[in-house]
């Protein structure tokens, strides 16, 4: 009579337990490496969040190489460079919630109306939150914020990681601007490490 799949997993764990792979040779450790461990140094030991004024900074850098660039603003979606400009880790789904960066002002968030409230907890930089809820179309947000900030020409920048739905539903709002990749500021941002991200 064969085994089953459960009895075989148990026989082998006993096995095991048992001793049964005596023939796997047994490395030991000798003193002379733990010490050797104990001697590294604690690399992690000055490091230090990122400060709401470094994330500042960042963005104002970000700025000024939109303005060089010629991108009225900035799009990002939760992922890296949402978390390194300002500080928020967020959820990608199949909903659009991100920040809007303009060239000049204050950046804006939206997000759909059910993760607001656990969005405004994190907030670190702004209060400009505009919501949307599930009949809405999230993307005339993004053109309410492009307008409020005074973008009536020029090229929305688009960082790498944006999905083609939000180029698209961005794209159909704004048909009077461009969409361009971001890429260049980004990479300008993250390239150049502070001390604080290298600690």
């Amino acid at each position: 009579m064969g085994l089953n799949k459960r009895d075989f997993i148990k026989s082998a764990i006993l096995a095991m337990a048992a001793g049964g792979l005596s023939g796997v040779p047994k490395r030991r450790v000798h003193a002379a490496e733990s010490d050797a461990f104990s001697n590294l140094p604690n690399l992690a030991e000055n490091a230090v969040p990122i400060t709401v004024a470094e994330r500042r900074k960042r963005i104002e850098k970000a700025q000024s190489l939109m303005r060089e660039a010629g991108l009225s603003a900035l799009v990002l979606e939760p992922g890296s460079s949402l978390v390194y400009f300002t500080g928020l880790s967020l959820w990608r789904s199949e909903r659009f919630h991100g920040a809007v960066i303009p060239a000049s002002g204050e950046i804006a968030y939206v997000s759909p109306a059910f993760e607001e409230p656990a969005l405004r907890e994190k907030l670190q930089l702004g209060d400009d939150v505009r919501v949307w809820e599930e009949h809405e179309d999230p993307f005339r947000l993004v053109a309410q914020i492009l307008a409020d900030r005074g973008v009536k020409k020029g090229a929305v920048g688009m960082e790498a990681s944006v999905r083609h739905f939000v180029v698209d539903g961005i794209a159909k709002q704004v048909p009077h601007l461009s969409i361009a990749s971001a890429q260049a500021v980004v990479t300008g941002c993250r390239a150049i490490k502070s001390p604080a991200e290298i600690a």
